[in-house]
């Protein structure tokens, strides 16, 4: 991670926010997820519990409810989600994260930008 410092030029600036977005979308070569992925299992940890739906995630993502499912998909086919049936409304589904969900979260590239935001 590159460290900013009080006498750094307009073009060192700049190259140094394109790496930090690129590290907040898990742009390198070893990331585990897409940027779709990590922004779905972002808000799965943190929405409340009649919120976890396709269809909630869709319209915090500004998405299709097709788009949104098939990320949902991906993550509960990698095990970082598990599907549970509504009690109240048995055709409706709600979607929590797994442990390996957590752990997968305690990686997510997002820490690193915002520690270096801490830092400026």
């Amino acid at each position: 991670m590159l460290a900013m410092s009080d006498d750094m030029s307009p073009d060192e600036i700049a190259e140094f926010l394109v790496h930090l977005g690129r590290a907040a979308r898990g742009e390198d070569g070893a990331a585990a997820l897409t940027p779709a992925q990590w922004t779905a299992l972002r808000f799965f940890a943190r929405a409340n519990r009649a919120s976890r739906t396709p269809s909630a995630f869709a319209s915090f993502h500004a998405t299709t409810r097709g788009t949104a499912s098939q990320t949902v998909k991906s993550l509960e086919a990698k095990s970082y989600l598990t599907r549970r049936r509504s009690e109240e409304d048995r055709r409706s589904v709600r979607f929590e994260l797994t442990d390996a969900g957590h752990d997968m979260l305690a990686r997510d590239p997002l820490r690193h930008l915002a520690q270096s935001i801490g830092r400026l």
